[in-house]
């Protein structure tokens, strides 16, 4: 089994033992976190996944968002080209299940919205470095797609999903800060 495979394993068996208050509580304090960065207070469109699972929540994020008056944008995947673009959502009712059990954006009802047009991204990832590197879940969609943004990143992921290896190849891009329940790693 190859090293990345190996660890998405390990990672998943992992976050599936945390118990619905301890990741109730892990939640709240990235949120806090979150809330708390210049980057997020001085955005106007965040482009930020839906989490399923037991991602870090970004429902909360998503709602807090539009009660402050940002714009919020969610990725939307085409399967066929391996793509993703973002589409602005004002509801969650806008969402649609798909392929593995994401929450999409209905595009009939969703405008899409261009990677230079989103100030944040927040992304996701199974496993991360302190200096930054991430490892997702093995779709590469997030792989392709930031190359083509220049706007600021944060990472949400919960601590023990820290680890201190990640094989990396020259296409792999590090965020330049990841915030966990205990601590804000700034990467570059």
């Amino acid at each position: 089994m190859n090293e990345k495979k190996q660890i998405r394993q390990n990672i998943r068996a992992m976050l599936e033992h945390i118990d619905e208050t301890e990741l109730h509580k892990k939640n709240t304090a990235i949120f806090d976190r979150l809330i708390e960065q210049r980057d997020w207070k001085e955005a106007k469109m965040i482009g930020i996944y839906v989490s399923i699972g037991k991602e870090v929540d970004t429902r909360s994020i998503i709602e807090y968002g539009w009660s402050t008056g940002k714009r919020i944008a969610v990725p939307k995947i085409k399967m066929a080209t391996k793509e993703m673009r973002f589409h602005e959502i004002t509801s969650f009712s806008q969402l649609e299940e798909t392929t593995f059990q994401l929450q999409e954006p209905i595009v009939s009802q969703c405008g899409e919205v261009a990677s230079s047009k989103i100030d944040l991204l927040i992304v996701p990832g199974l496993a991360f470095t302190k200096n930054g590197y991430r490892l997702g879940y093995g779709g590469g969609f997030y792989d392709r797609y930031l190359p083509t943004y220049d706007g600021k990143l944060i990472a949400l992921t919960y601590q023990s999903q820290i680890v201190e290896n990640i094989p990396i190849n020259k296409y792999d891009q590090a965020v330049p800060m990841i915030l966990t329940e205990d601590a804000v790693y700034k990467c570059k």
